[in-house]
Formats: C-alpha cells, sequence, structure tokens
C-alpha cells in the first residue's frame, strides 16, 4: 500500500483517479465536490494506492489551527485502509481534526481521535506514553 498526494487540478491526476472517482454516486459526488470547492492554497489530496490502482482517497484542508479531514472515501472500508491513512497521517504529525466521519466514531476514537462537538467533528489527542 503506497500513499502519495495528487493535485486535482493538474489533469494527470484527474485521469488516475477517474476509475475510483466514478465507482459509485458517492465517489462522483467527491469528484464534483473536489472540482467546485477545491482550495488550491489550501487543499491536498492524499491517495492510497494498491499496486496502480486508487483504494482510497482522502481531502485534506489546512486551517490557521492545522490539517483536518474535509472528507474520506475508500472502497473497502472492513479492509482497515482509512485506519491506515489516519496512522500516515500521524506519522507525519499533519492531521489534527476530522470534520467527516466516515465510518463509526468508535473508529476514529480507536486511532485517538476524540468527538469535539455534536456535529461530527472529532480532534486528535494523541496517547502519551505511561
Amino acid at each position: 500500500m503506497q500513499f502519495h498526494y495528487f493535485r486535482p487540478q493538474i489533469p494527470a491526476h484527474r485521469t488516475q483517479l477517474r476509475s475510483f472517482f466514478q465507482t459509485d454516486e458517492t465517489t462522483r459526488t467527491f469528484e464534483n465536490n473536489l472540482a467546485c470547492l477545491w482550495d488550491a492554497e489550501s487543499d491536498k489530496l492524499l491517495v492510497t494506492l494498491r499496486g496502480n490502482k486508487v483504494i482510497g482517497a482522502a481531502w485534506l484542508r489546512k486551517s490557521n489551527t492545522g490539517l483536518y479531514i474535509k472528507y474520506m472515501h475508500v472502497i473497502a472500508p472492513s479492509q482497515g485502509i482509512g485506519r491506515k491513512m489516519v496512522e500516515y497521517l500521524k506519522k507525519q504529525q499533519q492531521i489534527l481534526e476530522c470534520w467527516s466521519v466516515y465510518e463509526a466514531k468508535g473508529f476514529w476514537r480507536k486511532v485517538g481521535f476524540k468527538a469535539a462537538d455534536s456535529y461530527g467533528a472529532m480532534v486528535y489527542q494523541p496517547r502519551f506514553a505511561s
């Protein structure tokens, strides 16, 4: 499993993601949102590849308080792809918040997030070694 940062405004990157985005209605919505709501200054797209096939994408947005996951979509949530993406971001010490929960909140708690408010925002709180 490999992780790469893609820029959706680059045509070659969009072509590579096309098969992933056209798998179902949810991913088409993801692509439409990228086309309309992408902020070139503050957004990144982390893509997970298995071989040359895209199996997951996380739309990241940088704010003045840090980086957060705006939206995440994976082809097979039960395979732990989302968890591995979050762990990769945590290793890079980049991710602070998740504003969109694609799996049960228990998933986010397991990887070190806690609920921030009643709207589903989850804030990353690393566990300290004892």
